[in-house]
């Protein structure tokens, strides 16, 4: 494949106790506010496996295997992130799809849950597609049942992703499962740099905070952080126009806000999506 092609992404992370799971449960139904999404697209998210009801499925799966006690520190559960790098659906940064972006999402949902299913059986409790970010991604959760002597079950995340040999496996499985999409695999054992939302939010705050000192005007719709990069760009045109009438007094702003807004576009332009920690 050509450097063109898009990436498959997987990101895996523990989730530890009930209240960590009811956590992750109100980021994916929208109840608490997520100001990285768009919340006149929320109606387009969907559950596809389970309901809203996580926590509840949980207990009552893991009560029909016995088991009623947690390990301290043990994992509860797996919360996997799967993606893919915008150009897959769109055709450029200011967010204009592909004529066939509808079909090669609905081919892109169908291989990932079926790798899923085929993964991880009944453990797979609960599938969300979100919609309303930049690109889109699916949540599942996955409990880590394990079937011990006779008829004793536990938990042993270990299984999954104890190591980096078995997650380079997982990694490998969903690359075989999504390539007939025109997805390649990303380097093996490379080192990813996770960009987090927080840090593009305070990063945009430090350059408004900036031009508001100076008396200048930040763009319209700097905010809306969807897609990422058509905000960086905005704000950077602006400013620049305002340089060029307040030149004398802006000179050392203008370097000190390009700056930042350089070193948040690489660290953007590196992880493209969130919460992304490898790529495929």
């Amino acid at each position: 494949m050509d450097s063109k092609s898009p990436y498959a992404i997987l990101r895996v992370e523990k989730v530890k106790s009930y209240a960590a799971l009811a956590a992750m449960a109100n980021h994916w139904f929208r109840y608490n506010p997520t100001p990285n999404a768009d919340s006149n697209r929320f109606r387009l998210n969907k559950t596809i496996i389970g309901n809203t009801n996580i926590v509840d499925n949980v207990k009552s799966k893991l009560k029909a295997h016995g088991i009623t006690k947690l390990r301290k520190n043990g994992v509860l559960a797996l919360e996997f992130v799967l993606t893919f790098s915008p150009e897959f659906i769109y055709q450029n940064d200011n967010g204009q799809y592909h004529k066939d972006a509808n079909q090669k999402l609905k081919k892109w949902i169908r291989n990932s849950l079926n790798w899923a299913k085929n993964e991880f059986g009944s453990n797979l409790v609960s599938a969300v597609i979100h919609l309303d970010e930049s690109t889109p991604h699916l949540h599942l959760c996955i409990l880590p049942i394990k079937h011990k002597k006779g008829e004793r079950y536990g938990l042993c995340a270990r299984d999954i992703t104890g190591g980096k040999d078995k997650l380079q496996k997982l990694q490998d499985s969903y690359h075989n499962e999504m390539k007939s999409l025109g997805f390649q695999r990303g380097k093996k054992r490379s080192r990813c740099c996770h960009q987090t939302i927080k840090d593009y939010h305070n990063g945009i705050q430090t350059a408004l905070r900036q031009i508001k000192e100076e008396g200048l005007s930040p763009p319209e719709g700097v905010n809306n952080v969807n897609p990422f990069v058509n905000s960086l760009m905005l704000l950077k045109s602006n400013y620049q126009n305002d340089v060029v009438l307040t030149k004398n007094k802006t000179s050392t702003l203008v370097k000190q806000l390009l700056k930042i807004i350089q070193e948040l576009k690489v660290k953007l332009d590196n992880s493209r999506t969130q919460n992304v920690k490898r790529r495929i």
